[in-house]
């Protein structure tokens, strides 16, 4: 028997492209599926407890990035979409998105 509270699977499927040199693209699909029994067996501990969540959660999630270099700049696009589904019925599904923006000079 583990004495690790550590019953959890992830799954990503990662895409990256280059194109001319100046773009890159990247796209990752993610699946988790965390606290799979649950439960906590060491709830006051977070070295040997379930650290992830307390309840069992399934999350499904999309994200994206384009990144455009055009001289001493780069300009990064991106954003991600992840939906959590609650083993527990007083617990609610919940979408998060997240868009951002990025600037970066080299000098």
């Amino acid at each position: 028997a583990n004495i690790y509270e550590n019953d959890a699977q992830t799954w990503v499927l990662g895409f990256v492209a280059n194109f001319n040199g100046s773009q890159a693209l990247e796209l990752k699909l993610r699946y988790l599926d965390l606290n799979q029994d649950n439960s906590d067996r060491y709830p006051d501990d977070p070295k040997l407890g379930n650290t992830a969540t307390k309840i069992a959660e399934e999350v499904y999630g999309v994200s994206a990035k384009y990144q455009l270099t055009q001289g001493a700049f780069k300009y990064t696009l991106g954003g991600s979409v992840n939906y959590s589904k609650f083993e527990n019925a007083d617990e609610d599904s919940d979408t998060e998105p997240n868009i951002y923006f990025n600037v970066l000079y080299t000098l």
